[in-house]
């Protein structure tokens, strides 16, 4: 694991394509969930249509709060490092956004249901 003095001087300079490449994966990468690419997409813009929503409620709210809601709700035992990725992947989807694909799901519910689906099939490695 890299310590913060490494991480900032990683991203102080003018880090390599690789260098960056390499924090994208241990922090951001959605490579761990089986499946197509659609998954993904489906999995980043259902937990950003949710958190739009709680946000007109709560503007402060965040997709880590949203995402660990819905996580609590399933089966799931996902590592803190991957919520946090997987939260700062959907914080910046949903800035500026508007509309989401909603994979036709029609109800909070269906959406919390197809994410922990999508979820259920993430493989740690």
């Amino acid at each position: 694991m890299e310590t913060k003095t490494e991480v900032g001087m990683l991203l102080y300079g003018s880090p390599s394509y690789k260098d960056l490449q390499n924090v994208y994966t241990k922090w951001f990468s959605l490579g761990g969930i089986a499946g197509e690419i659609d998954n993904k997409f489906a999995l980043i813009s259902l937990v950003c249509t949710l958190t739009a929503a709680q946000k007109k409620k709560n503007p402060d709210v965040t997709c880590y709060e949203v995402l660990r809601k819905i996580i609590s709700k399933g089966k799931l035992q996902l590592t803190n490092e991957y919520v946090y990725g997987l939260s700062i992947v959907c914080e910046d989807f949903l800035k500026g956004s508007t509309k989401f694909n909603t994979c036709g799901l029609k109800t909070a519910k269906e959406m919390v249901d197809k994410i922990n689906e999508i979820l259920e099939n993430w493989l740690p490695f």
